[in-house]
């Protein structure tokens, strides 16, 4: 090999090796956190073990989020890679991988340059463990509600003058645990849920919901209009319940149910369903 091609190969090494090794980590840590709560005061964030990832990328060991009134948020093992074709764009993009909600994340993030604002993001979620979301909704819907399960799901957004796209959600061994004294049911339990959502700005509309369940089995559709807090954003949902028949007994045994759902209507197996309100003070029909 030629002798100048074998000091190319070695000052290139000897410059990445230092760079690995004086990469000014702390620095790149504060900068970040700085730039965030420039961009959003509202929002805390605590960054840890910035350094940089072969081939020419950026590794962070964790990072904590932290919005008022919601339990903070924790990412570990993060890694961003350029997209290099589209640094010459206006709207440069990078690959993210992170270990979150004790699952995996990976997504394509487009900026526009003008602010560094996002403009475009595809995402996709694996085995979100349903555990980690409970302490998310505690104290926040009328009844307390204990979350186990698996999760996967996509989602692809994008923003102009308001933020537009669709999600996909699938959730698998699903358990519900019910915690109030008034409602005679401890758990429900799911085989599957699945969800298709279109978002407009704070709107989210539900396409379809398909569930399959040891108790009851449904189908629904509707919207939900975010608020800025979460128990505060109202819900319109429409479709049916097919309660298991060993189910309605065993429920009968417990309260009137003839008070709430005409008996017809239990004999056939299908419940119309319409729920309305807000998530904290949703209003249930099942006539």
């Amino acid at each position: 090999m030629n002798k100048r091609v074998l000091y190319s190969l070695w000052t290139l090494a000897s410059l990445l090796f230092f760079l690995w090794l004086l990469f000014p980590g702390e620095f790149a840590e504060a900068l970040i956190e700085a730039h965030t709560d420039r961009k959003v005061g509202n929002v805390s964030v605590n960054v840890e073990g910035v350094r940089p990832a072969l081939p020419l990328g950026l590794s962070v060991k964790g990072l904590a989020l932290g919005v008022p009134d919601l339990p903070p948020v924790s990412a570990r093992d993060i890694r961003l890679t350029p997209s290099w074709l589209t640094l010459v764009t206006p709207r440069p993009g990078a690959g993210v991988k992170a270990s979150l909600f004790g699952g995996s994340v990976q997504a394509d993030v487009r900026v526009r340059y003008k602010g560094l604002a996002w403009n475009r993001i595809t995402g996709e979620m694996e085995d979100v463990d349903l555990a980690t979301l409970s302490p998310f909704i505690k104290g926040r819907l009328p009844v307390d509600l204990v979350l186990s399960g698996r999760g996967d799901g996509t989602l692809e957004l994008s923003r102009d003058k308001e933020v537009t796209g669709t999600g996909q959600i699938r959730l698998t061994d699903v358990t519900v645990g019910i915690k109030d004294p008034i409602i005679p049911v401890e758990k429900l339990t799911f085989a599957s849920v699945t969800a298709e959502v279109e978002v407009k700005g704070r709107k989210l509309t539900i396409s379809s919901v398909h569930v399959d369940g040891t108790e009851v089995d449904a189908e629904l559709r509707g919207s939900l209009t975010l608020s800025k807090r979460l128990e505060s954003s109202r819900i319109n949902v429409n479709g049916t319940v097919n309660p298991d028949p060993d189910f309605v007994k065993t429920l009968s045994d417990r309260v009137p149910l003839a008070m709430l759902v005409d008996p017809k209507l239990l004999k056939r197996g299908r419940i119309p369903l319409r729920i309305t309100g807000t998530l904290g003070n949703p209003k249930v029909s099942l006539k």
